[in-house]
């Protein structure tokens, strides 16, 4: 019997999850959270406590089948967009759809009797949104370049500039957990090792990859129906079994190697008891990659597969030859990374005529795409470690610094507009020099205050100064001190007599 455990990962920064293991060139982040990933998350922390037969158990039998996570909207879960539907070229996706297995062997005609040219569907998710109506959703992605950091010469390392696309921060994503009764003993101690803040993908230690995992009750059920009957009409009308590519699909042939095309023992890998793959009609996306193992510091051998959302046809079989049990469980290799999920004649299959014309239309994505809304004044819970928290000191520092700059700024900027003309004169520039270099020397803004108003000592109400500040320059420079918050005050009269200085000069040149 099997058990499955449902869970939400909310993007709390941008993630990155490269297609390719290679660390040059053009580089493009998965649109999806494999299941690898959360077998990773689990296995740091139960792989080396478990024993060797429940390490085994749990991340190598496929007894425990870590899902994909796809994005959430209107509280369904998406599906990537089917290789099978296609658009005319030229006109938008949302426009007429065509069902390829039902596409005419010569093609689309127009009413002329001229050749159609049509462009097939491939970036994206859909849900469903009403009767024969799907909205594709897109997923907002980012893209920053980086550089290595060389810490003998404390800037940036020549040569070594890093472009990085990742999947935005602020969407919510599903996935699902499922456990065979030989591993139910372990249920608790699975969650517990996957719920929390956590870090995925690349350049963790950056600013990506902070995810908050939490369990579940239910699931965002998939609403789209299956195991429909579906026919490839035209002269032709026989029964089909289309399957459909939930997740990516990995087989091996005779010989033991990944293939594109598997064909020895396909059919009941695919868990079909008859039935012959009509390649003519089916639509496959591949990919190739090769996985990095960090406890062997080397990578394995290349991975060839089905990508999701490509739909292999199937003739001579009907709904009743379907293994439904191994549908279920999942087809083809690496279960329990995420591979193998698959849907068997999805309804958004069908077509309504001769031509192919899919029975259902496709909505444009909405503004809000996947992203949901995030309250802006909760904090992000923070994560014990000490280096995190020299971190997170250091950018605080850093933004108190920018907003007193800012005040400064501002302050300063007032009071030369408003008052500079009270300043003029050969003597007032070199005075706001003394002042500046009593500034500079000042502990704090009491021993400033001090060395500038006190009576009978300071700078500007005794001597010469005084001749010239006494009364209302003297009485304004001392009503902005005051009104400066303390921990800015000296900086503040630093920036202030730098200013007026310079403007001053500038006067007496004209």
């Amino acid at each position: 019997m099997m058990n499955k455990i449902y869970f939400t990962c909310k993007l709390l920064s941008d993630i990155i999850i490269n297609q390719q293991a290679a660390t040059e060139g053009s580089q493009q982040t998965l649109d999806f959270i494999p299941g690898n990933t959360f077998l990773g998350i689990a296995a740091s922390s139960l792989y080396k406590k478990a024993k060797a037969t429940d390490s085994f158990l749990l991340f190598h039998s496929g007894k425990v089948r870590f899902g994909d996570a796809y994005p959430v909207m209107n509280d369904q879960m998406a599906i990537h967009i089917p290789s099978s539907w296609y658009f005319k070229k030229n006109e938008d996706e949302n426009s007429t759809l065509f069902v390829h297995h039902n596409i005419p062997e010569d093609g689309l005609k127009d009413e002329n009797n001229n050749p159609v040219q049509i462009k097939q569907c491939r970036e994206g998710y859909i849900i469903k949104d009403g009767a024969y109506t799907a909205r594709k959703i897109e997923i907002d992605r980012n893209f920053a370049i980086k550089s290595a950091y060389d810490s003998k010469k404390r800037c940036s390392a020549d040569k070594k500039m890093y472009g990085y696309q990742s999947v935005c921060a602020g969407s919510e994503w599903e996935f699902e957990i499922a456990i065979d009764d030989e591993a139910i003993p372990f249920r608790d101690e699975l969650v517990k090792s996957l719920t929390g803040i956590k870090r995925v993908g690349r350049s963790r230690n950056a600013q990506y990859g902070l995810v908050e995992i939490e369990e579940i009750e239910k699931s965002s059920r998939i609403k789209f129906e299956t195991f429909k009957q579906i026919k490839i009409l035209g002269e032709n009308k026989e029964n089909i079994i289309l399957i459909y590519a939930l997740s990516r699909l990995i087989f091996f042939d005779k010989y033991g190697q990944p293939t594109f095309t598997p064909e020895e023992n396909i059919i009941s890998q695919l868990g079909l008891k008859t039935g012959a793959i009509d390649w003519s009609k089916s639509q496959l996306r591949t990919f190739k990659y090769s996985p990095y193992n960090n406890c062997r510091k080397s990578r394995d051998a290349d991975r060839c597969g089905i990508e999701k959302g490509s739909v292999i046809c199937i003739t001579g079989a009907s709904l009743n030859d379907i293994d439904k049990a191994k549908i279920e469980h999942g087809v083809g290799s690496y279960l329990n990374e995420g591979f193998g999920q698959v849907l068997i004649n999805p309804e958004f299959l069908e077509s309504k005529d001769e031509k192919g014309t899919a029975v259902f239309n496709l909505l444009k994505a909405d503004e809000k795409s996947t992203k949901i809304v995030i309250n802006k004044s909760a904090t992000i819970p923070k994560i014990e470690s000490k280096e995190d928290d020299c971190v997170y000191d250091y950018l605080k520092r850093q933004n108190k610094i920018k907003e007193n700059q800012s005040k400064i700024y501002s302050c300063v900027n007032d009071f030369v507009k408003d008052n500079f003309s009270n300043y003029k004169g050969n003597s007032f520039s070199s005075q706001w020099g003394t002042i500046r270099s009593l500034a500079m020397q000042a502990k704090d803004i009491k021993w400033l205050c001090d060395k500038l108003f006190k009576s009978n000592k300071g700078y500007l109400v005794h001597g010469i100064a005084a001749e010239r500040w006494e009364g209302t320059n003297e009485k304004k420079l001392n009503s902005f001190i005051k009104k400066l918050p303390a921990d800015i005050a000296v900086e503040a009269v630093l920036n202030l007599s730098a200013e007026m200085a310079k403007k001053s000069k500038m006067e007496e040149s004209k």
